[in-house]
């Protein structure tokens, strides 16, 4: 009946079916109650970003990086070959500048539509 595990504190209460846990295994991943009450409370976010202003500015910096940097990597490529190998150099320090930056964006993109779509608050349904 569960009766000597009410009110001590390294149990874990499942919601619905009233069995107890330990509270290690409440939010490690696992669904150990039959409800996922053990999962999917307000204790344990699934979500990687958690503010509403960090996930707009995520998906905002992700668009603008991703769309300016290839903008400007397609202007560097159709640029005339330069003669000099100081104009050279410059040249390539300038398209690796870009493409770091434009992996930047897609790794904000990535983390943005992943939280958004697969985690988001779908997880526990």
């Amino acid at each position: 009946d569960y009766s000597d595990e009410y009110g001590c504190v390294n149990n874990f209460q499942c919601k619905e079916t009233q069995q107890y846990i330990n509270i290690d295994k409440k939010c490690d991943g696992v669904f150990d109650c039959n409800d996922y009450s053990d999962e999917c409370n307000e204790e344990c976010s699934s979500q990687i970003l958690s503010a509403c202003s960090l996930k707009i500015s995520a998906w905002i910096m992700g668009i603008m990086a991703v769309s300016f940097n290839i903008s400007v990597l397609l202007r560097l490529a159709n640029d005339p070959p330069t003669a000099t190998s100081f104009a050279s150099v410059n040249n390539v320090l300038r398209i690796l500048i870009c493409a770091g930056d434009l992996l930047t964006g897609i790794y904000l993109l990535v983390i943005s539509v992943f939280d958004t779509v697969i985690v988001g608050n779908q997880y526990c349904r």
